[in-house]
């Protein structure tokens, strides 16, 4: 086959430039090796049938930004209704994505019930008799 370095300077003269987007974007990490990710509750599922997978993020950056890689997956297979055909990682990923919800949802309302559980403030005059 042809790569893609060949395809894009032999058919379009184009030069490809493999960090253009961690140059242009920034990366996934900081200098110090700290995740440069402000978010949470995120799983990044790739496979490696997937042409995109490549630019995606292919490992876990914190105990809530996870990332699964299912062999034998191409672009969105486990977002697809699931069939007896599924590569044994795609069934595995969608039960680990469940997982990750079911404990994600579950923290959101003990933190929900905590808040409620709370005494709360009640304004009004204090007797000092």
């Amino acid at each position: 086959g042809i790569n893609a370095e060949y395809g894009c300077l032999g058919f379009y003269n184009v030069q490809t430039r493999d960090d253009w987007v961690v140059t242009y974007y920034g990366g996934l990490l900081n200098p110090d090796g700290t995740t440069n990710i402000d978010a949470t509750n995120i799983v990044y599922l790739n496979g490696n049938l997937d042409p995109w997978s490549g630019g995606g993020v292919l490992k876990t950056l914190s105990s809530s930004v996870i990332s699964i890689y299912m062999n034998g997956a191409a672009h969105h297979l486990d977002l697809r209704t699931p069939n007896l055909s599924d590569p044994a990682d795609v069934v595995q990923a969608r039960q680990t994505v469940m997982l990750y919800m079911d404990s994600w949802i579950a923290q959101f309302h003990e933190q929900q019930d905590n808040k409620n559980s709370k005494p709360q403030h009640q304004q009004g005059s204090i007797n000092m008799n």
